[in-house]
C-alpha cells in the first residue's frame, strides 16, 4: 500500500507526461541574437539562461527584449554577450501564461555565433530539458 502511494506521488497527476523542451529558431536581427517562438498565444517570457556548451555552471541571464509579430514572439538579447571565438552556445528559456491549466513551454536551442550571424547546431542529449506536465 505504501509503495503504491509513493509511485502515485512521484508520477504526478493523472494525465501528466514527461515532455522534452521544444526547439526554436535563432537568428541575428540588427546585430542582436534573437529567438523566434511561433504561435506563442498569450505566453510571455518566464526565464532565460545562456551558457557556453559544456559550461552550464557559467549560465548567464541576459536582458531580453520581447517583440510580438503577426504569428510569433521574437526574443532578442539586449546586448551580444557571446564572444566572437566561434564557441557553441546553448539557450534555454521558458514561457508561461496567466491562464490556469496551461503548462510552461520550455525551449532549448544550441547555436554558433559569428560576427556576421548565427547558425543552429544540434543539441546534445544533456542540453534538452524535460518537464512533467500535461500537453494541453
Amino acid at each position: 500500500m505504501c509503495s503504491l502511494l509513493m509511485v502515485f506521488v512521484l508520477s504526478g497527476c493523472i494525465g501528466d507526461k514527461f515532455t522534452p523542451s521544444k526547439q526554436t529558431l535563432v537568428s541575428k536581427v540588427d546585430g542582436r541574437i534573437c529567438f523566434t517562438v511561433l504561435q506563442p498565444g498569450d505566453y510571455s517570457l518566464s526565464y532565460f539562461y545562456l551558457f557556453e556548451r559544456g559550461r552550464r555552471d557559467s549560465a548567464q541571464q541576459p536582458d531580453i527584449a520581447g517583440y510580438r509579430t503577426d504569428n510569433g514572439l521574437l526574443l532578442c538579447m539586449a546586448e551580444d554577450i557571446t564572444s566572437s571565438s566561434e564557441n557553441d552556445y546553448v539557450a534555454q528559456f521558458g514561457l508561461m501564461t496567466q491562464t490556469r491549466r496551461k503548462p510552461i513551454r520550455n525551449f532549448s536551442v544550441a547555436f554558433k555565433a559569428y560576427n556576421t550571424g548565427v547558425i543552429s547546431v544540434p543539441l546534445q542529449r544533456n542540453e534538452i530539458t524535460y518537464y512533467i506536465g500535461r500537453g494541453y
